[in-house]
């Protein structure tokens, strides 16, 4: 999240109190008994607290731009030197895995676009009408399903042989299949 303001999810109504704040209806069924921390990957000392945690984690997953963990130093390329184990789940738009790029590999993807690319859009509303948005976020919540079942298989690859993988999910193919 942003440092000082948050995910944008906390700022969408409905609002409600919790512990006697006033807190998103959203935010607080996204995130439920979530914890969090706050690094900055930009500095030498977030990348080494980074780095700490990684040493002991089994599964990092992340869903920056493709490239960004790369320029930051922080890809998997380094990280699996680190903890050779490490599940390192990345979710982007259209995919990232070499050779499996294609044109649209570095643009920028959300529900919307994902629903649209996807022909899902074109399939919904009425017959003689425009494309329309699905009011469920089947951009992002499919992709997460496959993320957790891809992440499920490296685990259990894992366990065999004691490797850790990168896995490569692309929002745009799990909507299209």
């Amino acid at each position: 999240e942003p440092p000082g303001k948050g995910e944008r999810s906390r700022r969408i109504m409905p609002m409600i109190k919790r512990d006697g704040k006033q807190m998103s209806g959203l935010f607080a069924t996204l995130n439920r008994n979530r914890k969090g921390i706050v690094i900055n990957l930009k500095t030498e000392e977030g990348k080494d607290i980074f780095k700490n945690l990684v040493a002991t984690m089994d599964v990092l997953l992340e869903n920056f731009s493709p490239g960004t963990m790369d320029k930051l130093g922080l890809g998997y390329k380094v990280l699996k030197k680190i903890n050779p184990s490490l599940i390192y789940v990345a979710i982007s738009g259209y995919g990232q895995l070499e050779p499996y790029t294609g044109p649209y590999t570095n643009w920028g993807a959300n529900n919307a676009a994902i629903q649209a690319m996807s022909g899902l859009m074109e399939i919904s509303g009425d017959t003689d009408g425009p494309p329309a948005i699905l009011g469920a976020t089947l951009g992002d919540t499919i992709p997460g399903l496959w993320s957790v079942i891809s992440t499920l298989l490296a685990l259990e690859h894992r366990r065999n042989t004691g490797e850790g993988q990168f896995v490569d999910v692309s929002m745009y193919d799990c909507l299209a299949s």
